[in-house]
């Protein structure tokens, strides 16, 4: 109930689903790719950025090795240009443990989280076939 009472606007947009720190590949400080894509498809552009600010907040905050002096994820939102939303981060961010890190079991099955629509458009990653490929549709 809480969750529906308190949704934030939809703000579409293909997401990675799970993008933190590990899952970003950089070639000499520069963006160079992607891993981990079985939770992209449609989703708020909010998902992402609540995961990240997250993983930049634990990484770099101290709670995964040592800290680093001076910085502070507030910055990704400098870096964006935007405005941090303290009720979208902590409502994506509750999603996020409730129905991705507690479900990974079906997440290592192919299955996409219950929250995400069923209309989408996604990577499928089918790891017998060591292959990626987009999908548009429904389940």
């Amino acid at each position: 109930l809480w969750l529906q009472e308190n949704a934030p606007d939809f703000e579409p947009v293909l997401t990675h689903g799970d993008f933190c720190l590990p899952n970003i590949f950089l070639k000499d400080w520069e963006f160079s790719g992607f891993l981990d894509l079985g939770r992209s498809g449609a989703g708020d552009k909010w998902t992402d950025i609540a995961i990240l600010w997250r993983s930049l907040r634990d990484n770099f905050g101290g709670h995964y090795g040592e800290a680093v002096a001076g910085f502070h994820p507030d910055e990704l939102f400098d870096a964006l240009g935007m405005e941090k939303d303290e009720e979208k981060l902590r409502y994506y961010l509750l999603m996020d443990e409730l129905f991705c890190h507690s479900n990974r079991t079906s997440l290592r099955g192919g299955r996409r989280p219950t929250w995400q629509s069923r209309n989408f458009i996604g990577v499928h990653h089918n790891s017998r076939d060591s292959h990626a490929s987009v999908r548009t549709g429904s389940e």
